[in-house]
């Protein structure tokens, strides 16, 4: 029976699904810090228009 050469594929398989997981998980986590950095950086534009009605009185 070649049950050790199944196994070794098996496991070389499970290894190569747990990496490819990481690295997934990696980039969206990348892509998510990305995207919370360039929603910050909107807030140092000039205020226009009815933005102008949003700060408190005085």
């Amino acid at each position: 029976m070649d049950f050790s050469s199944s196994k070794k594929t098996m496991r070389i398989s499970l290894a190569l699904a747990d990496a490819a997981s990481f690295y997934c998980a990696m980039i969206l986590l990348g892509m998510i810090l990305l995207g919370s950095i360039r929603e910050n950086s909107i807030a140092e534009e000039p205020v226009k228009g009815s933005q102008f009605s949003d700060r408190p009185l005085r």
